[in-house]
């Protein structure tokens, strides 16, 4: 008789063999006013969750890239480069991702809070979210400390900090818009 039993599996039998990213090849889609040019954290995977989860972020400036940080454009004495966290839904495509952030969830660097309300998307809109500007709020020459706090998720997402530089050619036109009108 126990030659005819059999046990049943709760496991597939042939599974799936998971994907590499190759984190490097990963590129966030640019919008008209920056583009993500230094990844200053390693990107980090927010796997799929049924509760709330806190993803740490370190990072602390080098003199390059301080200096870097303190160059002002010379059209409107704004900053040329800002420090930006990058969010996104990770799907198959490694380019161009769009910048979401899971539904619930908050950014918290050095003490600072960063809401929920402003890292949501229009409704049914990914990609309509800046990815937000940290940089006043960091620390230039000691160790920072960033926090993604997020509820539950269905989906896997990727995230990590990168310095953008403002594109000067809309800055430009901002300007010029914002004088003559």
């Amino acid at each position: 008789m126990d030659n005819d039993t059999f046990k049943i599996y709760k496991t597939p039998l042939i599974q799936k063999t998971p994907t590499t990213i190759h984190f490097d090849q990963i590129q966030f889609k640019c919008n008209l006013f920056f583009e993500p040019i230094i990844k200053i954290t390693t990107l980090k995977t927010l796997p799929v969750s049924n509760g709330n989860v806190s993803n740490s972020f370190q990072f602390t400036l080098n003199s390059d890239q301080r200096q870097l940080l303190s160059k002002s454009s010379q059209i409107d004495g704004h900053p040329i480069y800002q420090i930006r966290f990058f969010c996104s839904k990770l799907d198959h495509s490694l380019n161009n991702l769009l910048v979401e952030f899971p539904p619930v969830c908050e950014i918290r660097l050095n003490g600072n809070t960063i809401s929920a309300a402003t890292l949501r998307v229009l409704k049914n809109k990914p990609g309509t979210v800046n990815p937000p500007d940290i940089t006043i709020m960091t620390r230039k020459k000691d160790t920072n400390r960033v926090e993604l706090v997020h509820g539950s998720i269905s989906q896997s997402y990727i995230a990590g900090i990168f310095i953008c530089k403002k594109d000067k050619k809309m800055s430009k036109t901002l300007l010029y818009n914002h004088k003559h009108f």
